[in-house]
């Protein structure tokens, strides 16, 4: 059986962190925004202007670390 060889080994490395990477910045951000926006709609938001909403959903955003 023949070794694979470095650059092979690299590559997967290479992809794999690629891969993690596109998840972090990518699907993480928009699972928190759907959170985010559902936790906006759910409480009593009767009298909330669309001012007010922007500012509650930059304000759940920044908690997790998300900076708009």
């Amino acid at each position: 059986m023949k070794k694979p060889k470095p650059y092979t080994l690299l590559s997967v490395i290479v992809l794999l962190i690629l891969i993690l990477s596109f998840y972090w910045f990518e699907i993480r951000v928009s699972k928190i925004r759907q959170n985010c926006v559902e936790k906006i709609t759910t409480t009593d938001v009767s009298g909330l202007k669309a001012q007010d909403y922007d500012v509650a959903l930059k304000l759940c955003l920044y908690k997790y670390g998300i900076k708009e």
